[in-house]
């Protein structure tokens, strides 16, 4: 491991480009490991209150994070104008997850997925005003909308007959799916591009460990004691895996390439959790389950599909 100062991320271009071959394989892991986030927490559940699991893993998320910027030398608190959007996209975040846990409550965690993949839609969206020079093709417009045919697919439509807490709370989600598309707006948008993404993060993380502890009192949830095993492995893949390890890796992504394809990447993460449902907790594979993941690799390679630019002959070296 380097012990060499990290130095801030030198200022993007205007046009940032978009990921590699590399680089999606990377994001199918990433996407893999959220997918099977959603069960780890549902899991945990049995002991641990939503909210609670949420600040102890935003918490201890911090601590690791933190350890890691300080291996790496990488400097925290110098002065670099980034609070106030930190704070910003801190609360983007931090709305986002406690809403989508406080939606879990009064409706099907496949809707809650469902809806929160809507955020490549906003990020486009916002990106035709912020980002000009990410503006998504209309190829990969076709993409994304087989990228999402691909989730609806996976996760089934909503029952026909639903109560009135639940249409409030896919109403929810999709607010959590726009909060989301704000956070990566705001990282991409602002200074927070060019300062070290150990800090980004930990800027996501200690106000999302806000406002779930401030929740979390506020309706007095309690763990059961004793924690059962199950749940404490569960809790620490998420602490460890997802937040120190997969979150660091993306959002150092979010500071090098386009926003658009990464968030639209993300939806390869609710079939991911699909198929996590039925690997870990016993769940019948569905026929359809096939063809949302043809689906939703297509719109993937739609949606990253970039035409090589022609070699000008002058250019050329003779061989």
């Amino acid at each position: 491991m380097r012990s060499a100062p990290a130095a801030p991320l030198a200022a993007s271009p205007a046009v940032a480009p978009a990921p590699d071959l590399k680089i999606i394989l990377l994001l199918v892991v990433m996407c893999a490991s959220w997918g099977l986030q959603q069960v780890a927490i549902k899991i945990a559940l049995v002991d641990i209150p939503p909210l609670t699991q949420l600040a102890v893993r935003c918490a201890g998320g911090m601590v690791l994070v933190y350890a890691w910027a300080r291996v790496r030398g990488t400097p925290i608190f110098r002065r670099d104008r980034s609070l106030l959007p930190g704070i910003l996209s801190g609360s983007f975040f931090g709305i986002e997850f406690v809403l989508l846990y406080l939606a879990l409550e009064h409706t099907e965690a496949s809707r809650v997925t469902l809806f929160l993949y809507t955020a490549p839609f906003f990020v486009a969206l916002g990106a035709i005003a912020l980002l000009p020079g990410e503006r998504l093709k209309a190829l990969q417009w076709v993409g994304i909308g087989f990228s999402f045919a691909g989730v609806a697919v996976a996760l089934g439509a909503p029952p026909p007959s639903a109560s009135w807490s639940s249409i409030v709370a896919d109403a929810v989600c999709v607010l959590a799916g726009a909060l989301w598309a704000g956070q990566t707006l705001t990282v991409r948008k602002s200074v927070l591009r060019t300062v070290p993404f150990e800090k980004v993060l930990l800027y996501q993380l200690f106000m999302c460990f806000l406002y779930a502890a401030v929740f979390a009192v506020v309706r007095g949830e309690e763990p059961h004691w004793p924690v059962s095993g199950s749940a404490a492995f569960w809790l620490a893949y998420q602490i460890v895996w997802v937040v120190a390890v997969t979150y660091l890796v993306w959002f150092s992504l979010l500071s090098r390439y386009a926003a658009g394809p990464l968030q639209a990447a993300t939806a390869m993460t609710p079939v991911f959790g699909v198929a996590a449902g039925i690997l870990v907790l016993g769940e019948p594979l569905t026929p359809g389950f096939a063809v949302a993941a043809l689906l939703v690799f297509i719109g993937l390679v739609l949606v990253n599909y970039r035409r090589r630019a022609p070699v000008a002959k002058a250019a050329r070296r003779p061989t």
